[in-house]
């Protein structure tokens, strides 16, 4: 299951990408003397004074007049570049829904990174930066590489958001059309547009080219409504979509300016692969579509319950999870398999679905033995299962149900090696 991945939508830093265009010139141009005057009308005579022929010295780059004129202003309405300047990291509260699930976090932003403590239905702790990870409960995920991407676009582009450090030309190549700022970071080849009010000359909007749940296509964000703090102007009525859906609509509040402090962006301790534990598990209510056949076809059938489940606007409260109701080695006929693929939302049981594959079931409180492991989702989780399976019997337990594996990592977006899972055997 994709956990929470557009959580820079928090942060608003999305971006348009945009081709720098050759054929116009970048800044203010050389201007050349009139003939017979200035150095053009004057050959260098190395030969008389002794010394040789100075270089030309490169020119310095610089934004055009227009684009400067125009940055100035944004600056001023946004309260000023001594003010913007000072702030260099901020804690503030978000609240709202994202693709349907209702979540507050308490966030922080700073230049080398952000992050998300999420409450809700579903609470994780997430950072962005140098260090990039989630972490659901006691397992640490790292991000994907397509996740350190985006994170990383927008840490940078944050810091394009607070207008001040694109002043430097040296580092931005800046365009202007209309009341809409490209932006293109010379180094990184980061790029993105920035919408802005004609009046009021606020920020409004920011969008960029990027990728949905493994689509590529265009994120917007708006913003509609902005507060005064310390005398900055910043958002806090956001809205979020991909190619023109709606995800996440929240509000951004309670902002304080604060010193940066790497030991919020630290990595916590990673759960131990390979330990067995008792614990319980608390009763849930669990979204599922049942799969017959061979386990080839589950990835298929994960997909399917993901796209029900967001149609359905269910609020997901945890990772999926395969139910191996009908398994090897009871079951030798891989057409008599039979699976549940699931996801715990947080909706009661009797909830009315409509049609569909999708049902709902009720989860009872259970005792089991659980293990986590790392590895492939095929052959390495079966491994598990069987090891679990005999300290069941080791511990003179009894099995109360079938035997689970919950996955924390999409397989398409990590190589085998590095995906985690725990496998749980309910007992008596």
């Amino acid at each position: 299951m994709r956990r929470i991945a557009a959580a820079t939508a928090l942060l608003a830093l999305v971006f348009l990408c945009c081709e720098k265009d050759e054929a116009a010139p970048q800044g203010p141009q050389p201007i050349a003397p009139p003939e017979g005057q200035g150095a053009a009308a004057q050959p260098a005579q190395p030969e008389q004074s002794g010394q040789p022929a100075q270089p030309a010295q490169p020119v310095a780059p610089a934004h055009s007049p227009e684009v400067v004129k125009f940055l100035d202003e944004a600056i001023v309405a946004a309260g000023g570049a001594e003010k913007l300047a000072a702030l260099k990291a901020v804690t503030f509260d978000s609240r709202g829904t994202y693709m349907g699930m209702k979540f507050t976090s308490v966030n922080y932003l700073a230049p080398d990174g952000m992050r998300m403590d999420i409450r809700g239905d579903y609470p994780m702790l997430m950072v962005m930066g140098e260090t990039c990870f989630t972490a659901a409960g006691p397992v640490v995920i790292p991000c994907s590489a397509e996740e350190k991407q985006n994170y990383q676009l927008g840490l940078a582009l944050s810091q394009a958001a607070r207008l001040v450090p694109l002043r430097d030309a040296a580092a931005w190549e800046l365009s202007l059309d209309g009341t809409k700022l490209f932006v293109v970071h010379k180094e990184q080849g980061h790029k993105g547009a920035l919408s802005f009010d004609p009046n009021s000359k606020l920020l409004t909007g920011m969008a960029y080219h990027g990728k949905f749940m493994g689509k590529e296509g265009e994120f917007v964000t708006e913003y509609l409504e902005h507060a005064d703090f310390e005398g900055v102007k910043f958002p806090t009525k956001v809205k979020e979509s991909f190619e023109g859906q709606g995800f996440a609509e929240y509000r951004q509040e309670g902002f304080k300016a604060v010193e940066p402090d790497v030991e919020r962006l630290r990595q916590p301790a990673q759960v131990e692969f390979g330990k067995i534990v008792e614990k319980k598990l608390p009763a849930a209510t669990l979204a599922c579509v049942t799969h017959k056949g061979s386990y080839d076809g589950l990835g298929a059938v994960a997909g399917k319950l993901m796209a029900a489940v967001m149609e359905k606007k269910l609020p997901m409260a945890g990772p999926m999870a395969m139910i191996y109701k009908k398994a090897p080695p009871q079951v030798k006929d891989t057409k008599k398999l039979e699976t549940d693929v699931c996801l715990p939302v947080a909706v009661p049981a009797r909830t009315k679905l409509g049609k569909g594959e999708l049902r709902l079931v009720a989860q009872k409180p259970m005792k089991v033995l659980s293990l986590y492991g790392q590895g492939d989702y095929g052959q390495k989780s079966a491994k598990a299962m069987g090891v679990l399976m005999k300290t069941v019997a080791a511990r003179k337990k009894k099995p109360a149900g079938p035997c689970m594996q919950v996955t924390f990592m999409d397989p398409a977006a990590y190589p085998p090696e590095e995906l985690i899972f725990e496998v749980v055997q309910p007992i008596r």
